[in-house]
């Protein structure tokens, strides 16, 4: 077939647009009417146009540039398939045109059964080239990205092959999932078939974190039939903690326990323990310490089948029901709603919707875990006490501190409400101590208690260094030098990081802080504590150790290459410090980050790379996975099949020792951040400078060489 031929086979008009390039749909302001406050059952009916409406100005309807084929009217119905392994950076890609899947025909026959190209096949003839299993990605927590793309009804096996081919690139050309997908995992990943294997792995883990395993039968929807549509959700808790507002996460929902089990995450539900994911409900839960010798050993859950049964029973055709696993124990009970909260939210027409919230609680609760030891000191936040969170306005003046006396905002006062308190980190608790949990979301588990008898009298932290001014670097005593306690443990704080959150300061393993000359130790102690335990619920805190697939800047470089993409890395080495012999900070730090081309232009400003804060080279998959599925590409585009392939460098093994020795070789008199950014047909090698500009750093070329190879021997000249 000729290459014109071809392009008219692929190339197809949007079906989202009709060709034009743009959509016109009605504005949301016509599902709530001509009023200023709305009520949320309000927005299922049709009426009248906002008349002060932003998005429509009154007339009813938006236009907008259709997101499918980015205005151009036409796109291509190509899908690009690739599968990475994170461990050996092996890519393999198969390009998806209309004749290279053969649809297959899925769904009930009593509501008519459809055509549709399944992804799967196809995912598991990559996966395998590479050495990768799809059980994880095809039944576990992101199933929903590799779902079969539909095609139209009118689609049949007995049509011509041009009109068949039609319909395939006009559903490929409208898949919502973009015009690229990617799985990216580890030749070790594994998922359990069995949700009763499943089931005992998550209440083995809830036992070593210390906390709830909870299995909740929700009402999502009401039916045709006026009865309530249940979904299942099942996740950590803390014990004591109220439930989330509106019920559990709405995304994704499962149908039955077997399929929530099955796409459980592990490390997805610690990372929600973080404060980032605090979500819209009551705060102010007091913390208890953990006693980690206490507890219960391993017992059997039983079988999936008969706890959903139990549920169903309990809960019947209204109600929804939960299980808590505490203690080596089911603790069965009805979910009842406490009361509900009314609320005003503004919306993006303009008008406030008037919102009732549920706040659902448990009708009996368990009893309480023999595993939680004495309080933890902590008093309520005072900033947030009355309901009200407030943050610094935007109209403040960072050179003099004063507020734009005529701000729409804050009325001339510096202050406007926040949806999140800056204090207490939306936790409606401050505690000045807290319960460290570190884990690999798998099954090991370590906790510290961190709350020190206090000092003597007259004891002062040890001054490290001068930070100008009257202030100073100080570090408290042993108890508070985390990093320490972790080598105990036999952890390297260099494999520890926030769960659900960026890596950690250097300062909290050291236990050091800024503070006044002459500062009180306990009252800097204290200080301390309340910063490592902000927005954390009921003082618990999680630290995650890295996955062993978050290492590798060979396998990570080798794989941007395949996607055409650049990859940069910063060195820094910090040398010891005579107050802080042991500190962790000590050694060479990294950071990396992927850059799609088209941003070429930015790595001479984004700073990325430019404070390195990582103990070694663990760059973290997850930070980057999605640079390589969603990169930018016209409607119309041909995309190429990215190819494992080697960077500008067949010497990527002296990455590391290059970089860091460079790093160490320029860290006198003061520590400076070797920068390298490698592409497929350069490498660039720079040093930073001092500048003479304030707040802005000046890089000198070391060395630019079209292989990486090539570099080092420029540094060698």
């Amino acid at each position: 077939m000729s290459d014109a031929a071809e392009t008219d086979r692929l190339v197809v008009e949007c079906l989202s647009c009709s060709g034009s390039g743009r959509q016109i749909s009605a504005c949301s302001c016509t599902k709530t009417g001509n009023t200023l406050v709305v009520s949320e059952s309000a927005a299922l009916g049709s009426y009248e146009a906002f008349v002060k409406c932003r998005l429509c100005h009154g007339s009813g309807t938006v236009t907008y540039r259709c997101i499918t084929c980015s205005g151009e009217g036409r796109a291509r119905g190509q899908l690009v398939v690739s599968a990475v392994n994170t461990g050996t950076g092996q890519v393999a890609s198969v390009s998806v045109i209309p004749g290279v899947i053969t649809p297959v025909k899925v769904g009930p026959d009593d509501r008519g059964r459809e055509w549709v190209l399944p992804l799967g096949e196809v995912l598991g003839d990559v996966a395998a080239q590479v050495g990768l299993d799809t059980k994880p990605a095809l039944t576990g927590f992101g199933f929903y990205r590799w779902r079969p793309i539909r095609l139209a009804r009118e689609w049949d096996p007995e049509m011509e092959a041009a009109e068949r081919f039609r319909i395939e690139a006009e559903a490929l050309a409208s898949n919502e999932r973009g015009r690229r997908q990617v799985l990216i995992a580890h030749p070790n990943q594994t998922w359990p078939a069995d949700p009763d294997q499943r089931l005992a792995e998550l209440c083995s883990l809830a036992a070593a974190l210390r906390v709830d395993l909870m299995v909740w039968r929700h009402a999502r929807a009401t039916g045709p039939d006026g009865r309530p549509r249940f979904s299942w959700w099942v996740g950590l808790t803390l014990p004591g903690v109220p439930l989330p507002v509106g019920g559990p996460p709405s995304w994704p929902r499962h149908m039955n326990l077997r399929k929530a089990l099955l796409r459980a995450d592990s490390q997805d539900m610690v990372d929600r323990f973080h404060p980032g994911h605090n979500d819209d409900r009551p705060g102010g839960t007091p913390g208890r310490f953990v006693d980690d010798a206490s507890g219960t050993g391993p017992a059997a859950p039983g079988p999936a089948s008969q706890l959903a049964r139990e549920l169903e029973v309990l809960g019947g055709e209204t109600d929804p029901a939960a299980a808590i696993w505490r203690d080596g124990a089911w603790h069965l009970t009805k979910v009842v709603v406490a009361r509900v909260r009314e609320t005003l939210i503004p919306i993006e027409t303009g008008q406030v919707e008037q919102r009732h919230l549920a706040e659902w609680a448990l009708e009996t609760e368990p009893p309480t875990p023999t595993w939680l030891a004495a309080p933890i000191p902590s008093h309520g936040c005072a900033t947030c006490q009355t309901g009200t969170a407030w943050s610094q306005c935007q109209c403040i003046d960072n050179r003099n501190g004063d507020a734009y006396s005529r701000c729409a905002v804050c009325g001339g006062t510096g202050e406007r409400p926040s949806e999140t308190c800056s204090t207490c980190g939306h936790s409606g608790r401050i505690h000045t101590g807290a319960v460290i949990t570190v884990t690999d979301a798998r099954s090991f588990a370590r906790h510290i208690n961190l709350a020190p008898p206090p000092a003597p009298p007259g004891t002062q932290p040890t001054p490290v260094a001068a930070h100008g001014g009257d202030r100073t670097l100080h570090r408290l005593g042993k108890p508070w030098r985390l990093g320490g306690i972790l080598k105990e443990f036999g952890i390297d704080p260099a494999n520890v990081t926030i769960a659900g959150g960026p890596d950690m300061s250097s300062q909290i393993f050291d236990g050091t802080c800024t503070a006044l000359v002459g500062a009180d130790h306990d009252a800097q102690a204290r200080a301390f504590c309340e910063r490592i335990s902000r927005g954390w619920r009921a003082g618990r805190v999680f630290w995650r150790l890295r996955r062993p697939d978050e290492r590798g800047v060979k396998a990570l470089a080798q794989a941007a290459n395949a996607f055409g993409l650049d990859l940069v890395v910063g060195a820094r080495f910090q040398a010891p410090v005579p107050a802080v012999p042991d500190s962790v900070a000590v050694g060479t730090r990294w950071s990396a980050y992927v850059l799609d081309p088209e941003e070429r232009h930015r790595q001479e400003t984004w700073l990325g790379a430019d404070r390195p804060f990582a103990a070694a080279v663990g760059f973290g998959w997850e930070h980057w996975t999605r640079v390589f599925e969603y990169q930018r590409f016209a409607p119309t585009a041909v995309l190429s099949e990215p190819q494992r392939t080697d960077p500008a460098s067949a010497d990527l093994d002296r990455l590391e020792p290059v970089l860091d020795g460079l790093a160490r070789r320029c860290a006198d008199p003061e520590p400076r951040t070797v920068k390298l950014h490698l592409s497929p047909d350069r490498a660039l090698i720079r040093l930073e400078e001092r500048s003479n500009t304030p707040g802005e750093r000046d890089w000198r070329v070391l060395a630019d060489a079209a292989t990486f190879t090539e570099a080092v021997a420029q540094l060698n000249d």
